[in-house]
This record gives C-alpha cells, structure tokens and sequence, in this order.
C-alpha cells in the first residue's frame, strides 16, 4: 500500500495519475483511451475463458466453471449491443 501511495505522489506531475485519480473530469481523449482499454482487458479476460474451457474439455473435465463465464460474456455482449443501438 506504501508503494501505491508513492507512485501518486513521486508521480504527480504525470497526467496518466492525475487521470485516473477520482474526481478528475476526462476529456474526449481519455475517454477513448478508457474505453480501449477496457475493451483491450475484456478481450483478454474472454481468450483465458475460451483457452480454460478448451484445457478442460482436453483433459476430459467438464469445463462448466468456463462454459457458464463464457455464456456470460455472450449474453452480456448481446445485451450491450441491443443497448447501445437502442440508446442512438
């Protein structure tokens, strides 16, 4: 937690901090920056959840821990499109 703390303070002066600190208004820039970002890390979280159900299916395991995430993300993808979509 020490460590946390000094990286936002021996790093005060860069704007990455000061963005991701609360309370800070992003502009278009970040947002899009965020919005990358998020879809970089759902894109990863989504192959480890295909690679796990394979491993298991392989080994002669069920694979329902990754099966239900991967349903999950499925539908949770399906919903978000037909949201936004909706929404413009």
């Amino acid at each position: 937690m020490a460590c946390f703390g000094a990286i936002f303070v021996v790093g005060r002066r860069s704007e990455s901090l000061r963005m991701m600190a609360a309370g800070r208004r992003a502009d278009e820039r970040w947002r899009s920056i965020d919005l990358r970002a998020t879809a970089a890390s759902g894109l990863a979280v989504i192959t480890v959840v295909i690679v796990g159900f394979l491993w298991e299916i392989a080994h002669g395991r069920s694979g329902q821990p990754f099966g239900v995430l991967g349903a999950i993300a499925g539908i949770a993808y399906l919903v978000a499109l037909v949201w936004l979509r909706w929404r413009s």
